[in-house]
């Protein structure tokens, strides 16, 4: 048993081979930690929100977890959250805009991935400046089950809050659902505070740290 859970995990920097296990384990874990399949009929279109475009355009703050079934987890980040979602705009969503049909505004005719799809023809992230000034990175993170309870996503997570500090970011923010508790558990366990956020969706929570 080494110092930071099971000897059969080890972490390292992903890389764009990893895109099918991470995309993967985005999906399987997308439905507060647990299996998103049945909601969705594209099962790429969490990975494309929410893990693919870090993979590629912030490389060295995206690492992964192996274990013995290959990729168990993963936490991905953005130094700079307004300028990432800018490049999002301009390089990540106009691609997937033209192979991706845009369902529409009427939620009352979306099925299935229709809402993430929505999104990805108008992508609205938070983003205040109020936000962003304290705490203009963010970053996600997820674990299978058989990665979970051995000390990983900590190791995970702090790595991420490790480099950013030493590339100078003064904090980091994370969103969760309200009602994910085992998250929200976990990233106070980990140093984050809730904020006040009145302008959130009430059914959201931003989780943050700062750094110095």
């Amino acid at each position: 048993m080494s110092a930071f859970g099971r000897d059969d995990f080890h972490m390292r920097k992903a890389d764009l081979a990893d895109l099918p296990a991470v995309y993967r384990i985005c999906m399987l874990t997308g439905d507060l930690g647990k299996d998103a399949t049945p909601q969705n009929d594209d099962p790429d279109i969490l990975g494309h929100l929410y893990v693919g475009n870090y993979v590629v355009m912030e490389p060295d703050l995206a690492f992964v977890i192996d274990g013995p079934n290959g990729v168990a987890g993963y936490v991905v980040g953005a130094r700079d959250s307004a300028a990432f979602y800018d490049r999002m705009e301009r390089e990540w969503l106009p691609p997937l805009r033209r192979r991706i049909p845009d369902p529409g505004p009427d939620k009352a005719a979306w099925r299935l991935s229709d809402a993430k799809r929505r999104q990805v023809h108008n992508f609205m992230p938070y983003c205040p400046p109020a936000l962003t000034e304290a705490y203009p990175s963010h970053g996600h993170i997820d674990l299978l089950p058989e990665a979970q309870g051995h000390g990983w996503g900590r190791r995970l997570l702090e790595t991420l809050m490790e480099t950013l500090a030493a590339d100078g970011s003064p904090g980091l923010h994370l969103g969760v659902a309200r009602d994910n508790l085992p998250a929200l558990a976990f990233y106070r366990k980990v140093g984050l505070v809730a904020l006040e956020t009145p302008d959130l969706d009430p059914g959201g929570v931003i989780m943050a740290k700062r750094f110095r």
